[in-house]
């Protein structure tokens, strides 16, 4: 019901309309392990809004800084987009996930 054209973006037949899509998409897609798919999400976010990235850096920043205790912090710039986005590219790099077998050595280095 949240992501009701995810099994059609999974075939190929539709695109995020805006980031709060996208976002949704790539966090769906880690918890699938396609991070393949995260990543060139994430591209396409980071591309239509330049600022996407700094925005959601600062914001996880700023709540880092709360006063809250340590783990609460540690999860707060865990769940940074820059973070999530490297972190997707690193597994699917290396091969893993549902879709690591199926990538050529070219497209696991880009």
């Amino acid at each position: 019901m949240i992501l009701p054209d995810l099994p059609a973006f999974l075939r190929g037949e539709h695109e995020p309309l805006d980031n709060n899509e996208r976002l949704a998409l790539a966090g769906t897609c880690q918890a699938q392990g396609r991070y393949h798919t995260a990543v060139r999400i994430y591209a396409g976010a980071f591309a239509a809004d330049p600022g996407l990235a700094d925005d959601l850096t600062t914001e996880c920043r700023y709540r880092s800084m709360r006063e809250e205790p340590h783990y609460e912090r540690v999860e707060s710039i865990d769940t940074e987009a820059r973070y999530l986005a490297a972190r997707c590219a690193a597994l699917a790099g290396y091969g893993l996930g549902r879709e690591g077998a199926g990538l050529g050595r070219a497209e696991r280095a880009r």
